[in-house]
């Protein structure tokens, strides 16, 4: 059966790109405000965990998607990233153009870019999803960055999002420069019942579907949550 037949003009729930309605629920407003805390506290590093397709990646896009237009956010995937290619990604992140160049001259480029903006009283954030998936050498280069200051304090906030805890990870002795800084930690957890039929037919009328409670009866929402 296709989209079309069901009356759906477009997917409801596409996973890739910026979705068709952000839905509100309890543990996703916790989230967020514990995501405002990390920007707010002097430390400025916090960490963000949840399983798989619990939602924080669409939580974390649409929050720095909410940031006034003088804070520069990058958002990158640190899964198996090199250290090299984790720079060059994070430098693209904030929408300049890719550059040529040693892991070292990109190294001092974000440098400059992070000390200058936080001089500014405006330091970049950087989002890192998949920590638990980076490779030893690109957590090295993390600290590096974390390790950063002016004189108006660190030069640069991270968010850290990883499917499982990663204490073991974040708070080895070698991530000091990082674990440092850490604010704490929020577990995303789920919807309720009564949640789970909201954000499956806010979903539906995002899709322009307009009787959502006849394709999916809220019995069959329960039995899905």
């Amino acid at each position: 059966m296709v989209t079309a037949d069901l009356g759906l003009q477009k997917l409801p729930f596409h996973s890739h790109g910026r979705p068709l309605v952000f839905v509100h629920y309890y543990w996703q407003r916790e989230a967020h405000q514990f995501l405002c805390d990390i920007l707010r506290d002097r430390g400025g590093v916090g960490l963000l965990y949840g399983p798989e397709c619990s939602g924080k990646t669409t939580l974390v896009s649409q929050y720095a998607r909410g940031q006034p237009a003088n804070i520069a956010v990058s958002m990158i995937d640190g899964t198996r990233l090199k250290p090299a290619e984790l720079l060059q990604r994070t430098w693209s992140g904030y929408g300049f153009a890719h550059i040529a160049g040693t892991e070292h001259e990109l190294l001092k480029i974000l440098t400059l870019f992070f000390r200058h903006r936080a001089r500014k009283f405006q330091p970049p954030v950087l989002i890192v999803e998949n920590i638990n998936r980076m490779y030893p050498a690109a957590l090295s280069l993390l600290c590096k960055l974390a390790a950063l200051r002016t004189q108006q304090g660190y030069a640069l906030r991270l968010i850290l999002v990883s499917s499982n805890p990663a204490f073991s990870i974040v708070h080895a002795p070698a991530m000091y420069p990082l674990a440092s800084r850490m604010i704490g930690a929020f577990q995303l957890g789920p919807l309720t019942a009564a949640e789970s039929v909201r954000y499956l037919h806010s979903k539906l009328r995002a899709s322009e579907f307009t009787r959502p409670e006849e394709l999916l009866p809220e019995a069959v929402c329960y039995a899905l949550h």
